[in-house]
């Protein structure tokens, strides 16, 4: 191939994709606007306007059993919390004793303090590791490296940056010079002395009420370590060497200033935090005075969820039971536990929840135990998500078949090696056409108005088959971009008198040059 005519080449697929992604652009806006204009004044609106109108209907006794959460006294005794969202903000959150009658009502999450309050997970969808990985990588949205300032009032004395490679801190002055180390044996000013921290499967941190700069709370799969830049001290809360750590819950254990914007203080609560290993074992550590130990549950104790909480004179552990929890032995088996939750769900399903008394040996003692039976019931759809569906099913219709292709080979690589871009995609791939008869037909359609225009058009049979496919595949945008590019007028051919393309050298039929002009001659070139 010649330059000039690779140059050629380059420019027109580059005029080919350009037109392709800008066409694809639009119409991905146009479908996103025609949604949002339907979820806006068609479907939303008037669910909510019919949801205004009708009267609350009175709550029996079985729903209000099965739609509230439970809510524990100290001494054991069970309320029935039930949140109607139709209502005024400050009068949506519903407290009842177990004979249905009404105790309280307000605003959500602000129920009296008498009632036992939980620890909360450290856990999120964000997994540390890969965050700590790409701290360190060049990535447009991933340019800072996690970075923490030791303060005098306003003014920055050093600065402790994590060395992703290395797996430790480095700490640096005001001049940039390396100060020391920080590392899972602690702090130290020689780099052969320091020990890589293990990888984070939770990372907290805060600002103290004294200020100084951020406290962090590390914990890898084996310990959790509390470290204080600012004191240069690390403190190991918790080790297991021999077990697994899956999650950590806190509870009044940042001690944060009244200023901060994520201050809560729970009065009456010592603070505490504690994790549930691989094996579903719990740890507890307790602060003021410091003291750790594990929970001592019996193996025939079938508990799905715990969670623990520590008042100023007795430490607390709640537990939830269901009949959908699996046995053990076939958790791990797919096919398995897919036919026995199906035939569970045909069952009237048993609810427990469980309050225990933990003893500093970390012994239980039942305190109440509330069982409710719940009947089998198919799993409803929403009034509007239906609608939304039927809307995205719709708008997908005139989607390129394209995106199947594309989809399926984004998911099954892609996102198995990825899985946290899922979201970023979700906009495109939710008008994904998923192989709809109509959208192929349609395809079909304008590959055969490309194959009618383009025919006496045509300089070679591969380049006619090339745009016929890329029409099929792109659809609406295929044909736009297919006319854009290649729309010309047809003239009679001199020698066969049939139509061909006014700039195709030769005529597709009978291989006839084009008619040169002759000077001094009148030319005539009428359009077929």
């Amino acid at each position: 191939m010649s330059q000039q005519k690779y140059i050629e080449f380059t420019g027109k697929c580059s005029r080919v994709l350009m037109l392709t992604f800008l066409l694809l652009l639009s119409l991905l806006i146009i479908q996103l606007f025609t949604l949002e204009i339907i979820r806006e004044f068609f479907i939303y609106n008037r669910t909510s306007n019919q949801s205004r109108e009708a009267q609350q209907e009175p709550i029996d006794h079985q729903k209000l059993i099965e739609s509230s959460g439970k809510l524990f006294l100290p001494d054991g005794t069970v309320n029935l919390v039930y949140r109607d969202y139709k209502l005024p903000e400050d009068q949506q959150c519903m407290i009842y004793d177990l004979n249905d009658n009404l105790l309280w009502q307000g605003k959500d999450n602000t129920y009296p303090d008498k009632y036992l309050r939980w620890s909360d997970s450290t856990q999120s969808s964000m997994n540390y590791d890969y965050l700590l990985t790409r701290s360190n990588s060049i990535y447009p949205e991933s340019r800072r490296s996690i970075i923490v300032p030791v303060l005098n009032d306003r003014q920055i004395l050093s600065l402790w940056r994590y060395n992703n490679i290395k797996g430790y801190f480095e700490g640096f002055n005001k001049n940039g010079n390396i100060i020391g180390y920080c590392g899972s044996n602690g702090f130290t000013k020689e780099k052969l002395q320091v020990k890589p921290l293990g990888k984070a499967i939770t990372l907290k941190a805060w600002v103290p009420v004294q200020g100084g700069g951020p406290i962090i709370l590390w914990a890898d799969k084996n310990d959790i370590l509390q470290i204080d830049f600012r004191k240069q001290i690390i403190q190991t809360l918790l080790h297991l060497p021999d077990k697994e750590i899956k999650n950590i819950f806190i509870h009044n254990w940042m001690n944060l200033s009244p200023n901060t914007e994520y201050y809560q203080v729970s009065e009456g609560y010592r603070p505490m935090l504690f994790c549930r290993t691989e094996d579903n074992s719990v740890y507890v550590v307790l602060r003021d005075p410091y003291e750790s130990f594990q929970i001592n549950i019996p193996k025939d104790l079938n508990i799905y969820l715990s969670n623990v909480t520590a008042t100023d004179k007795k430490i607390y552990m709640r537990a939830t039971y269901s009949s959908l929890n699996p046995p053990k032995d076939i958790v791990r088996n797919s096919e398995a536990y897919m036919k026995w939750n199906q035939e569970q769900r045909k069952k009237p399903i048993e609810f427990a929840e469980e309050l225990y008394e933990v003893d500093n040996a970390g012994n239980i003692t039942l305190l109440n135990k509330f069982e409710w039976t719940r009947s089998p019931r198919e799993m409803t759809i929403s009034r509007e998500a239906i609608l939304e569906g039927k809307v995205i099913k719709s708008l997908a219709k005139i989607s390129p078949p394209f995106y199947d292709i594309l989809s399926g080979i984004f998911l099954r690589v892609y996102l198995r090696l990825k899985p946290e871009s899922y979201r970023a995609f979700w906009t495109c791939f939710q008008f994904t056409p998923n192989f709809n008869a109509y959208n192929y037909m349609l395809s079909l359609f304008m590959a055969g108005i490309v194959f009618f225009h383009a025919w006496p058009r045509r300089k070679s049979i591969a380049s006619l088959i090339g745009w016929i496919v890329f029409v099929f595949l792109f659809n609406i945008v295929g044909l736009l971009v297919y006319l854009a590019l290649n729309y010309t007028p047809t003239i009679k051919c001199h020698n066969c008198n049939k139509r061909r393309g006014l700039i195709t050298p030769q005529c597709p039929r009978c291989g006839a040059e084009l008619s040169v002009t002759v000077p001094g001659r009148l030319s005539i070139i009428t359009e077929a």
